[in-house]
C-alpha cells in the first residue's frame, strides 16, 4: 500500500492546477479593482471680482473635472482677467 503525502491546502477539494488557476484570477481580479478610477464629486470654486463662488459641482473622474473648471476660468477671465478658480474634492 502506497502512502501519499497531505498538503496543507486553503481549499482542499481543488487540485493543485485548479488551485493555481483559482489564484490567478484572484489576482487578475485584484489588479482591476486596483486599477480602476472611480468617480467622485468635487467642486470648482472661482474667486471673480474679490468674490468667492462654487461655479460648478461635478461627479466624474478628477481629470476630467480639472478640465471642466479650467474651462470655468477662461470664461471667468472674460469678464475679470484676475478671476482664479480650484478644484476641491467635496
Amino acid at each position: 500500500m502506497l502512502k501519499t503525502k497531505q498538503c496543507f491546502s486553503i481549499a482542499p477539494n481543488l487540485k493543485p492546477y485548479k488551485m493555481k488557476k483559482a489564484l490567478i484570477l484572484v489576482a487578475a481580479v485584484a489588479m482591476g479593482a486596483t486599477f480602476t478610477s472611480c468617480k467622485k464629486e468635487y467642486a470648482c470654486k472661482c474667486t471673480v471680482n474679490g468674490t468667492e463662488q462654487t461655479t460648478g459641482e461635478f461627479k466624474e473622474k478628477k481629470s476630467t473635472a480639472e478640465d471642466a473648471c479650467n474651462e470655468l476660468e477662461t470664461q471667468a477671465k472674460a469678464g475679470d482677467p484676475d478671476a482664479t478658480c480650484s478644484l476641491e474634492e467635496k
